[in-house]
């Protein structure tokens, strides 16, 4: 895999990046990012990182952290080459946290990128985030922590960078897998139930089955007997209805004797004659006489009535006179005085009136006055006589209807008699028309009250003794039938429990066959992997290393094979001036940090080419550049010009970007990225330099 060309937008320190340049493209080989410290070196490495894995690539960081300080949003675009084919990843972001990651593949018909949809970048590169942080990527003081790694710590990384701690990931999966099993385990013994009780409520279910079974054949035999002595006898609907037809008769004959006799105690106490009102007809011919009798002394009443109000009408005449001679008296006695010479105007006509005139007119309304009041007293005489007859016909009107309502009140009551005559017969013929209908029903009964009563309540006493029977038979069905569901039910628990202690042994099976495995891979799989086979290529590779590093004095890497987990990887190297194997913790500082170099690139070389097991599918890591940042910082200048020399003519790795600090040997023609910083803005620059580079 290689890089083309970088383009940041935004990104932490940088407003604006194009590497190398806008139609260039990076060249194979080592490539040196160089500058003061704190200018953006680890920046650019920093950019490759997030295009391919985003801010998850560094622990504790935000996505806003990755923004130039005053913008909203940044932008990634990474072109790089794979299996000859051009792609190139663009990462945009902004402090909204809406991010989008695409990837675009070149196109040589169109000669345009086209994006690939829904991709993943493990799957793309066939490599994790982890591991590819701990292979292309080798941070600043990794080498130095690396060369002062205890046994047990190298031998820990060696299996999570390689995908070894499968094996341990299977151990767990082989434990998680055995307390899986014993859980249900656990929970299917909780659920367990002794085959031998629920045998036992089984049999116990089929004896009640066989004696409710029992019961219900004796009920049956007394619910026939019990229908056989009902079928000889009238049935209760039967007696009920003659009951009731006796009831019936009974009722109207004491309705028609009450009525008979408190229609003749009324005859006597009304004084009336028994004879005369022993028929409809006769006690309706006496009506109508009393009502026409009654009807005549209205109407010579309604006569004299009339003639009192035309008489008292005429009353008011001579009333009425004597009421203005009164008046016109009074107003002349009281409005004219004069002398017996004198003559004066008449208040009621205005004449002149004389002295004599005078008396005259008074003698004539005294008269007018008496004459009119013998009037009034004559008409009164009349009109009391006439009251009293009027009274005299009340008084007969009122003693006629009393005796008339007297006779509609007998005709009503004998109207009474007659119905209930009428319902008595029809009653009695109800009754025999029932006998003659039923005879054969009722002809072993006396047909007495009594002889009824007591055969009516015996059919009673034997419907709800049937009736009892019948109830408890259907009782006794259901029974049986909820006990055989309940049997079906505990056979299928049966059943179910059966199948459980089946799968109880099955699980004890599956754990003992667990432990097996599990002592199998722990015993040899896992220790068998890392010493027998992969610790050698390691120890091969990194010599191949640490000669060229150290002109050939340290070679033949040395890794004990007795290690433990516990333990770890005992390393020693042989010294080939003195001939003697040291342990790494007695050779130089600057010795050992060569050889955490050359263990650190051995590890990402092996990568390329090594699979977790022998049969594991072929997928190596299509990631196979380097990023180093300051692997050289703590060597002299001798060994830091050895290294660079080496890197620059390696062919291991198609890139290496290299962060340094330090000064290059100008003899080495390196390519370089040169970073620099605007002080005066704090914004980031950086341009690519290419060169040839010298072999040596």
């Amino acid at each position: 895999m290689k890089i083309l060309r970088l383009q940041y937008r935004n990104f932490m320190g940088y407003k604006l990046v194009q590497l190398p340049g806008i139609k260039e493209n990076f060249p194979e080989g080592l490539i040196l990012i160089s500058g003061p410290n704190s200018h953006g070196k680890s920046t650019i490495v920093e950019g490759i990182l997030y295009a391919f894995f985003g801010s998850r690539a560094f622990p504790g960081k935000k996505t806003e952290d990755f923004i130039n300080y005053g913008e909203h949003e940044a932008e990634i675009y990474l072109y790089f080459e794979l299996d000859n084919e051009k792609y190139y990843l663009h990462r945009k972001w902004n402090r909204s946290k809406k991010k989008s990651k695409q990837l675009f593949k070149y196109n040589l018909t169109s000669k345009k990128y086209r994006e690939i949809p829904q991709f993943d970048i493990k799957d793309f590169f066939e490599i994790t985030r982890n591991q590819a942080l701990s292979t292309i990527f080798v941070k600043q003081g990794e080498v130095e922590k690396l060369s002062s790694m205890k046994g047990a710590e190298i031998r820990e990384m060696i299996l999570q960078l390689f995908q070894l701690d499968i094996i341990d990931k299977a151990l767990k999966s082989l434990e998680d897998e055995r307390k899986d099993r014993e859980v249900k385990k656990d929970l299917l013994l909780k659920k367990r139930i002794p085959i031998e009780r629920i045998e036992e409520d089984i049999k116990e279910l089929k004896e009640k089955v066989e004696e409710d079974q029992k019961k219900f054949k004796n009920n049956e035999k007394d619910i026939n007997n019990l229908k056989a002595k009902l079928q000889e006898l009238p049935s209760a609907e039967l007696f009920r209805q003659l009951e009731t037809f006796y009831n019936e008769v009974e009722s109207s004959q004491d309705k028609l004797t009450s009525f008979i006799k408190r229609y003749d105690v009324t005859l006597l106490e009304k004084g009336l004659n028994p004879e005369e009102f022993d028929s409809i007809n006769k006690i309706q011919v006496k009506f109508d006489k009393k009502n026409e009798d009654l009807s005549k002394l209205e109407e010579e009443k309604k006569v004299l009535k009339e003639k009192y109000e035309r008489i008292n009408r005429g009353l008011s005449k001579p009333q009425g006179r004597i009421s203005v001679s009164q008046k016109q008296l009074q107003r002349i006695q009281t409005e004219l005085k004069f002398s017996s010479t004198e003559t004066i105007t008449c208040p009621l006509c205005e004449s002149e009136l004389t002295h004599d005139h005078y008396e005259q007119l008074l003698a004539k309304l005294n008269g007018n006055i008496v004459k009119d009041n013998q009037k009034v007293q004559n008409i009164t005489k009349v009109l009391d006589k006439l009251r009293i007859d009027i009274d005299n016909y009340d008084t007969n009107i009122k003693k006629f209807t009393s005796e008339l309502n007297v006779i509609e009140n007998a005709k009503n009551d004998k109207e009474h008699i007659i119905a209930y005559e009428k319902e008595f017969e029809k009653n009695k013929s109800q009754l025999t028309n029932f006998l003659d209908a039923n005879k054969k029903r009722f002809k072993h009964i006396e047909l007495k009250r009594e002889a009824i009563r007591l055969k009516s309540l015996k059919v009673e006493r034997l419907t709800t003794e049937l009736n009892g029977l019948e109830n408890k038979i259907i009782e006794l069905q259901q029974n049986i039938n909820d006990y055989r569901d309940k049997v079906d039910e505990k056979e299928k628990e049966l059943m179910k429990m059966r199948q459980l202690h089946e799968q109880i042994g099955d699980l004890e099976v599956d754990l003992i066959h667990i432990g097996k495995v599990r002592e199998l891979v722990r015993r040899f799989v896992t220790e068998y992997m890392v010493t027998k086979r992969l610790v050698k290529n390691i120890a091969r590779v990194t010599e191949k290393y640490i000669r060229n590093f150290t002109l050939g004095q340290y070679g033949k890497l040395m890794i004990d094979l007795e290690g433990s987990r516990k333990t770890g990887l005992s390393l020693k190297i042989k010294d080939h001036f003195n001939g003697v194997n040291e342990s790494v913790e007695m050779i130089s500082g600057g010795d050992r940090t060569a050889l955490g170099i050359a263990l650190r690139l051995a590890i990402s070389e092996l990568m390329k080419t090594t699979r977790p097991t022998k049969n594991s599918p072929i997928k190596y890591p299509k990631m196979d550049f380097l990023l180093l940042d300051e692997p050289l910082a703590a060597l002299d200048e001798n060994r830091r010009k050895r290294i660079l020399s080496y890197l620059l003519n390696s062919k291991n790795f198609p890139q290496i970007f290299l962060i340094t600090h330090t000064e290059i040997p100008k003899e080495l023609q390196v390519h370089q990225i040169i970073v620099a910083k605007d002080a005066s803005t704090g914004i980031s620059r950086a341009h690519f330099e290419k060169s040839a580079p010298i072999e040596f």
